[in-house]
């Protein structure tokens, strides 16, 4: 949900980043639905649209992996190529590497039910 609330939330957990860059998040932003750019000690972009997929869209690519022992929800790499259908050259660009990293991820995981499919 995009409101103040929700904005609110966000910047309190964006403030456990070591540089406290989401201080200056207003989260009356958040209804505002522009994306929303945090430079902190990484890059956090918070996008309400990209490339015309949307949250309700997207939440099917979800999942929530582990930085530094933080749980982080995202979404996977073929969500991220799905964000990635559009004209923009930077775009195209984007999509060939997230479709190669796709291919080498496939392989893997073949090559591994491989292997233990042989060990049984």
């Amino acid at each position: 949900m995009r409101n103040i609330e929700t904005g609110e939330r966000v910047k309190q957990a964006l403030l456990a980043l070591p540089d406290k860059s989401a201080r200056e998040l207003n989260p009356a932003w958040f209804e505002e639905g522009e994306a929303i750019r945090v430079a902190d000690a990484f890059v956090v972009d918070i996008m309400f649209n990209a490339g015309g997929e949307t949250y309700d869209t997207l939440k099917s690519y979800a999942e929530t992996v582990e930085v530094d022992g933080i749980p982080v929800k995202t979404i996977n790499l073929e969500g991220l190529l799905r964000t990635k259908q559009t004209v923009r050259a930077k775009d195209a660009t984007d999509r060939i590497i997230l479709e190669r990293a796709l291919e080498i991820f496939h392989q893997e995981r073949v090559s591994k039910s491989d292997k233990q499919g042989q060990e049984e």
